[in-house]
């Protein structure tokens, strides 16, 4: 005579016996009790989350999507950066032109100052480095060498 199963499923069942340390079997029954669940129901929800590969697959996913986000997050501030960085070059010129020079030596260096800030920031493109950083280290030496070479006198 064969004897039926007490109980059916859908997936074939083992029967596990084993020992946890009590601070494990702890921790099992509180999220038991917490969220309302079956003290085996918690096991095997954390044996689904670590072992089950359609879990593994969702979290793959979850981070390539987050990954794609990041990187277009990326291109858009590195974007944003540049139209910045152009538009502050452009403000620069209109004020150099706009400046009143008393005289053409002053027209010269402020001509010299902008293509020099011109330079630099195509530099700092190639070379993909922080601009700011290189604008300024590259206005403060300017400023240093004009401190130091001898200004013209005006012939009288």
């Amino acid at each position: 005579m064969e004897r039926s199963p007490v109980r059916q499923s859908a997936t074939e069942t083992e029967r596990l016996h084993l020992q946890l340390d009590r601070r494990w079997v702890k921790a099992l029954r509180r999220e038991a009790a917490d969220q309302r669940m079956t003290l085996r129901a918690v096991v095997e929800r954390c044996i689904a989350d670590r072992y089950d590969p359609a879990r593994k697959q969702i979290g793959e996913r979850w981070v390539a999507k987050e990954l794609r986000r990041v990187q277009r997050e990326v291109a858009q501030v590195r974007f944003s950066n540049e139209v910045m960085v152009e538009l502050f070059v452009l403000a620069a010129r209109q004020l150099m032109a706009r400046l009143p020079m008393s005289a053409p030596v002053n027209a010269r260096a402020g001509e010299l100052m902008y293509q020099s800030l011109v330079a630099e920031m195509e530099r700092c493109f190639e070379r993909d480095t922080p601009v700011l950083r290189r604008l300024l280290d590259a206005l403060q030496q300017q400023i240093e060498d004009a401190a130091v070479t001898p200004r013209e006198t005006p012939p009288e």
